[in-house]
């Protein structure tokens, strides 16, 4: 009967009748070669013990790579690059079982107590190499409160204390993880309800922790391979991330929805597309990429596709993240997502063929944006009530295998109706994907008036709507004096003078100073979301703007950590001798010298600190909307001249330093 359905399908395509076999149950092998891996036999290989959480760094998340490369290989995938499935990028990265950690509790009576991490506590950000021990208040009036352990009986009320209180001591029932690398001088500190109840029974008095952290630089894998296809300048990217949040202490966090389900998916797909391939090429490329460091804010996609964009001329990606899941509801399609309104109009048609419920609701942050960022159409199919992630309760047990085999048939399904299909975006939708420069202005006069009425402090920050498009606003503002920032960052040192230059105006996290259009914010209805708390503490600090000023000259001084710097529109020249380490950039359109910059590397992080010269008299009313602002305002000579003066007279990292660590 195998045979006699693969033969009856071979004829409908050979005679073009393709659309009529693209049904969905149209999923198994073509060649009638029995699969070699269930969905429930892959799902437990990256949940086992032996990958411990995959997270990047360790050894589990090697082995998880190593997995899916021979996945690759035996399904004959071609390489994606460079004869090797292995795309290689550097990312930070925290063993935990090179890192100490340790907290015990003193109660009024003398008694003390030391919490086992990973069943009592969880630490939910880096305290570096610290001896710490503060008083236990749960009152938040406590007028010494910065100098205090805050007790809380839930994480609803964090973001409102943590830039007040001394540390954080919170109730939360189930451990919740996190891969981002944060550097912070306020502990963060879960405990489960028992050890709660006892610190508010037993008068809890004083919290002591200790901590030491390492922290390094590694090269960690993407995987990636290729179905070719008869176009190699078109190619569709199927993704999803393997790594998660590995363990802390006991605690084993294993991510079967997040995301050992859109992996699963992923690997599933990339076989019966290889097998259909062998017997009807595709009309362009397809790549299959299992992406690492996801949970460390997108690492490994933004490498990648900083890589392909440059390989193929039309791109677009579908990405697998957290499907499957028992409890966590619908699909979700991010409504603002106008890049690739297209693409998700045609998922959805796949989708109700089997049965998969669908809604228009923000879902959230993951690899699809890094494909967004560069304007290539993408979109995430995930569930948008994620319920568990991040936590213990993460597991295959909460994983519906017959609803994952429903979604590979879907993406299945979805390729090859739309074979040879790039969802190109029209001008017009670019053009609406990001707002124009009428609708900014109309966004900072709004943030104005919102700032006013509402009274936003210097840390708080709320999001609001222009025709369609997010906007996020704060009271962050430009110090005119050093003592006012002092007042919210006092470990932070800025020079009175640079060379012959005094300061001006300083912005800590210029940015976030007036507005900032944002593709991916907090959902909310209405016309404006509610006031939050920033986190305003120095090692959450990733930009600084300095201005000084010498007679007429404006000294601009950026410093970013570890932020990219887009050359894409400008020339630069290197500098050799004792200004090697010094890069004069000059726009390549205008030949205008702008400015200077040089890096600086402390420990792990990397700084780029930007110098920019110029008249204020002599700048255009364009200047935000265009890199043509310099005119006539600075020579090479002129820069050099100031180098030179920078070399002499400053130490370019204990500036940085004093700018950014305590």
């Amino acid at each position: 009967m195998r045979k006699n359905v693969i033969l009856l399908l071979c004829i409908l395509l050979l005679s073009g009748c393709t659309k009529d076999v693209m049904k969905e149950e149209v999923h198994t092998n073509l060649t009638g070669e029995i699969q070699k891996y269930s969905l429930e036999e892959t799902m437990e290989t990256l949940v086992s013990e032996e990958f411990k959480g995959r997270l990047p760094g360790t050894e589990g998340n090697e082995r998880a790579t190593s997995y899916i490369e021979n996945r690759f290989k035996e399904m004959d995938l071609v390489p994606y690059k460079d004869s090797t499935y292995l795309q290689g990028y550097t990312q930070r990265v925290c063993h935990p079982d090179e890192q100490k950690h340790s907290l015990i509790i003193e109660y009024k009576d003398g008694t003390k107590e030391e919490l086992k991490l990973g069943v009592d506590y969880m630490y939910n950000n880096f305290i570096y190499n610290e001896d710490i021990s503060l008083e236990i208040t749960s009152s938040v009036e406590d007028k010494d409160i910065s100098k205090k352990m805050l007790l809380l009986d839930s994480t609803d009320e964090l973001g409102t204390y943590l830039s007040k209180a001394g540390g954080l001591l919170i109730k939360r029932e189930g451990f919740h993880l996190s891969a981002i690398i944060s550097q912070s001088n306020v502990p963060i500190i879960h405990v489960n309800p028992q050890v709660y109840e006892k610190i508010v029974s037993n008068n809890g008095k004083i919290v002591n922790i200790k901590s030491e952290h390492k922290i390094k630089e590694m090269e960690v894998y993407n995987v990636a391979g290729k179905i070719p296809g008869k176009d190699n300048k078109k190619a569709l990217v199927l993704s999803s991330h393997f790594d998660h949040v590995g363990w802390r202490g006991d605690a084993i966090f294993y991510g079967a929805i997040d995301n050992g389900s859109g992996t699963t998916v992923l690997l599933d797909v990339a076989n019966k597309l290889k097998e259909y391939s062998d017997i009807n090429p595709f009309k362009m490329d397809i790549i299959i990429v299992a992406f690492n460091g996801e949970e460390g804010g997108l690492l490994g996609s933004g490498n990648f596709v900083d890589d392909i964009k440059n390989v193929y001329e039309d791109i677009y990606n579908i990405n697998i993240d957290c499907v499957g899941s028992k409890s966590s509801g619908k699909i979700a399609f991010d409504p603002d997502n106008y890049l690739g309104r297209e693409l998700i109009e045609e998922l959805k048609i796949r989708l109700e063929r089997n049965n998969i419920e669908y809604e228009d609701k923000y879902y959230g942050m993951s690899d699809h944006q890094s494909f967004l960022n560069q304007d290539i159409p993408a979109v995430s199919i995930g569930q948008g009530d994620l319920k568990f992630i991040h936590t213990q309760r993460d597991n295959i047990e909460d994983v519906d295998f017959q609803y994952l085999q429903r979604i590979s048939n879907s993406i299945y399904n979805f390729v090859l109706g739309n074979n040879g299909k790039t969802f190109a975006p029209s001008e017009d939708t670019i053009d609406h994907a990001f707002p124009s420069n009428e609708i900014c202005e109309e966004a900072y006069k709004k943030s104005e008036e919102i700032k006013k009425e509402m009274n936003i402090q210097y840390d708080e920050e709320f999001e609001f709507k222009i025709e369609g498009y997010t906007f996020r606003g704060s009271g962050n503002k430009k110090f005119n004096k050093i003592e006012e920032v002092k007042e919210y960052y006092p470990d932070m040192k800025i020079a009175d003078n640079l060379s012959k230059y005094k300061f001006n105006n300083i912005i800590v996290d210029r940015w976030t100073h007036g507005i900032s259009y944002i593709t991916v914010g907090i959902p909310f209805d209405g016309e404006i979301s509610k006031v939050t708390k920033r986190n305003i503490d120095i090692n959450n600090v990733h930009e600084i703007l300095m201005e000084y000023t010498y007679g007429e000259k404006v000294l601009e001084v950026e410093v970013g950590k570890n932020a990219s710097r887009d050359t894409s529109y400008e020339e630069e020249i290197r500098l050799d001798g004792d200004r090697k380490d010094y890069i004069i950039r000059r726009d390549e359109i205008s030949g205008i010298y702008s400015g200077f910059y040089t890096e600086v590397k402390i420990g792990v992080d990397t700084f780029y600190v930007d110098f920019i010269l110029y008249t204020p008299g002599e700048l255009d009313s364009e200047r935000i909307k265009s890199y043509d602002f310099h005119k006539n305002l600075n020579t090479e000579e002129e820069l050099i001249d100031l180098i030179d003066e920078i070399i002499a007279e400053i130490n370019m990292e204990e500036m940085v330093q004093n700018l950014f660590t305590n």
